[in-house]
This record gives structure tokens, sequence and C-alpha cells, in this order.
């Protein structure tokens, strides 16, 4: 009897069994599979959902951000299907569009009042993810006093959002020019659709993988080009949105002047290794700064 007794005692100080961790493991690992496979698709559900209002944030502040700076332009000109080489080796800057630009700015006090601006859809890698995405630019080449590119200059281009802001995100805006329509009556039942463009349609959509092939968010949005859809009394027809890609006009009279740099398939001739970038040159009234006077004693 002592003899079984020592025995009892050796046994539980010497602990578990091997077949005993073992099984315990097993029993613990069916346990977490059980757990994660109900955790998974609850955090699944939540990670998308997170995308999906990223990118509708996308979305809505691209559109905000293109509407707000060029809803009072005078001159908006959209360039499709280029790359900065173009405005570097003046493709670009020497257009009609352009140069009807810089004649304005170069009239009498115009230079003073008002600016040529260039927002740009920019083809550029996440320094993050080393992916490359569309991002919103603000582009600045340099001009001499005259607006005349300055050659051999380098292209400043600045970041409009964070590239973080499109962490795991990848948007496409085009633009689309919108006729204005008028009326014959007072009830705006029997319209009138004018010569004239006066809007610019937006189109963002926001991917969630890189190929540009899952559709987190879609968003459209209209900036009212107030100045170019009424001209100002007594200063002749200078306001102007000039056709992106071409076709005929709302009368369906051919537009001669097109804003399409090449065609999609001239482009991947010409740079088969980049994307096509868009740029939209406008020219809106500056924002003066003044010092405040001193204060009186």
């Amino acid at each position: 009897m002592r003899r079984f007794s020592r025995l009892l005692k050796l046994r539980n100080k010497s602990g578990f069994t091997l077949v005993e961790v073992i099984v315990s493991c097993a029993l613990l690992g069916i346990l977490i599979i059980s757990v994660l496979g109900m955790i998974t698709p609850v955090m699944s559900v939540v990670m998308n959902n997170e995308k999906n209002a990223n990118a509708l944030m996308i979305a809505e502040a691209t559109e905000a951000y293109i509407d707000r700076n060029i809803k009072n332009s005078v001159f908006v000109a959209i360039f499709t299907n280029a790359n900065p080489s173009d405005i570097l080796s003046a493709t670009i800057d020497e257009h009609e569009a352009v140069k009807e630009m810089k004649a304005f700015l170069n009239d009498g006090d115009n230079k003073d009042i008002y600016d040529l601006k260039i927002i740009g859809i920019r083809w550029l890698e996440d320094p993050k993810t080393h992916h490359y995405k569309y991002m919103l630019n603000n582009l600045k080449p340099r001009y001499d006093s005259s607006f005349n590119l300055v050659g051999g200059a380098g292209l400043k281009c600045t970041n409009v959002f964070e590239p973080c802001f499109y962490d795991n995100l990848y948007p496409n805006i085009s633009f689309e020019v919108m006729p204005y329509n008028e009326y014959e009556d007072n009830d705006k039942t029997k319209p009138i659709v004018s010569t004239k463009n006066a809007a610019l349609k937006t189109t963002i959509d926001v991917y969630s993988n890189s190929a540009m092939t899952a559709l987190a968010a879609s968003g459209e949005g209209y900036a009212d080009l107030i100045n170019i859809r009424t001209p100002a009394i007594n200063r002749g027809d200078i306001y102007k949105l000039y056709s992106i890609e071409g076709g005929n006009d709302a009368m369906g009279n051919p537009i001669t002047l097109t804003t399409q740099i090449r065609t999609a398939d001239e482009f991947a001739a010409t740079f088969p290794s980049t994307n096509p970038e868009t740029y939209i040159f406008y020219v809106t009234r500056k924002l003066k700064y003044y010092e405040a006077p001193p204060a009186t004693p």
C-alpha cells in the first residue's frame, strides 16, 4: 500500500503526459478556429464598410475641390490623353485654347485681376504602397511676365491631398462638357438648348484594387460655370469652356477646337509604360492679400 501511494505521488509531481498535452492543444486549436470563424466575417464587413466610406469621401472631396476652383473661371480647357512632357515641351502651351487664355491675361489690366492655374489628374507613385494611381495635383510651370513658358524649367507639382488619403483606393476621374438649357417660356416646358457650353460634369470612380476592377464608390458632380454661361455685358464673348473630345455642339454643329491631345491608342503607342493624364487649365480671379494697417495709438 505504501509503495502504491509513493507511485501516485511521483506521478502527480511529474505533470501532464505528452498525450494529454497533445489533446489539450488540439482542443484549444479547435476553439480558436471556431472563434476566428465567427470574427473574420464581422471584421471583413467592418473593413469593407470603412473602405467604401473612404472611397465615397475621396469622390466627394475631389468633386468639391474641382468645382470650387473652376466654377468662377472665365476660361476652362481640359486636356485629355496628355503626359507631363506635353507641358514642358510646349505641346499644350502652344495650343490655341491656352494661347487665347494668355492673350486675355496680357490684355490691359487683366493680368492684375486674373491668373492662369492648372489642376492635374496625374499618374503618380504612392510612396507608401509603391502602387501607381491617379492623384489630384496643382501644377505650376515656370512662366515669364508675359506667360510664355520658360524653357528648361521643371514642373512644380503639389498634391492637393496627402498620399495617405488614397490608402488602398484607386480613383479614376473623367469629364464631360454639358450644354446650358434655355427656355422659350416662363414655365420651362419648351427647352431650347443653346450653343454655349455652360457646365462641367465630373465623374469619379474609386476602386479598391490596383487593377481598377473592383468599384468601391462612384460619384458625379456638376460645376455650373456661371461666368461662362452668362457673359458680362459690354465685355464681348470672352468666356469660354472648350470642348474635351471634339465632335458636335448642342446644335449639331462641328466643334473645330478639341482639347484631346491624342487618342487613347496614340497615347499607348507613344507612352507604353505609363497611363494618360488630364490637365485642367483655367483662368480665374486672383485672391489678393493686403497687410493690415498699423494700429492707431
